[in-house]
């Protein structure tokens, strides 16, 4: 077995709630395509063309098992017949071609073809009967056939429809997590837009200080505005919450928080928790 079909054996086998998405994907698609091989099926025909005295399945099943047992029993007695007659007409003509002379072998022939004669006749009239019977019931039983087969492949498709609705009803699931996930994205990036949008009114209000208040050092020309708890973490645009530092400082601190900013650089908490207290900052 090549790797493409156990992996396809392997996906089939798969509970329904342990499939992926592109699994999931992969197999509508192979389901479908078993519907379409269906289809291409000369005998199939759809079962709306069925009459309604054929479109229940149990009876027709019913017809199709005693014409089929009835179809294979006259094969076999017609075949029996057969036997009875062509074992009848090789002596006969066996009998024929001998030589004259042998008396003996004439007379044993002669008196076990007069003993199968009987046989043979009730052969042939047997054979007779069965051939009439055989040709009576066998439209009927091609007709019986040909709706049990196209029934049976309608029940196939159902059932692979039933399953295409339940592997449907789970790549839904996929997309309306997938739905969500990007719908509180979307609202998480509006609220930082807006956050944004409010930090810039905000950063006119802030003072400026000469001395950045993380690492004490000059703030420079172009100091920055830090959200001291961080907007990705639910901070708020408010003078409370932020403060002009120096460009090292903010790009250093990124989207952590204070503790974690002092941590990692080892800062002084007192001393910074102290200028954030003159400045009227929360943290």
């Amino acid at each position: 077995m090549s790797k493409i079909s156990q992996r396809k054996r392997q996906i089939s086998n798969k509970p329904l709630t342990k499939l992926t998405k592109s699994e999931i994907i992969y197999l509508i698609k192979e389901e479908k395509k078993k519907i379409e091989n269906i289809k291409l099926d000369k005998m199939y025909v759809s079962e709306e063309i069925f009459s309604k005295s054929d479109l229940d399945f149990y009876d027709i099943s019913k017809k199709h098992s005693i014409l089929s047992g009835r179809i294979n029993q006259l094969k076999v007695d017609l075949g029996r017949c057969n036997r009875i007659a062509n074992i009848y007409k090789a002596k006969t003509e066996s009998l024929t071609n001998k030589k004259k002379g042998i008396i003996s072998g004439l007379f044993v022939k002669e008196k076990d073809i007069d003993s199968s004669k009987e046989e043979y006749n009730n052969a042939v009239l047997n054979s007779k009967k069965y051939q009439k019977e055989f040709t009576d019931i066998s439209p009927e039983y091609e007709r019986i056939s040909n709706i049990y087969y196209s029934m049976s492949l309608n029940m196939k498709i159902k059932s692979i429809d039933n399953r295409i609705s339940l592997l449907n009803d789970r790549l839904n699931f996929f997309l309306k997590k997938e739905e969500r996930i990007i719908s509180l994205k979307n609202k998480a990036a509006e609220t930082t837009r807006r956050k944004r949008t409010i930090a810039d009114s905000i950063k006119k209000q802030l003072s400026k200080y000469p001395y950045c208040p993380y690492c004490f050092g000059e703030i420079g020309e172009n100091p920055h505005a830090d959200h001291i708890y961080p907007v990705s973490k639910g901070g708020e645009s408010l003078q409370k919450n932020m403060v002009f530092v120096c460009n090292t400082c903010n790009l250093n601190k990124g989207d952590k928080t204070l503790s974690a900013f002092i941590k990692k650089y080892n800062l002084n908490r007192d001393k910074i928790e102290h200028e954030l207290d003159i400045l009227g900052k929360e943290y």
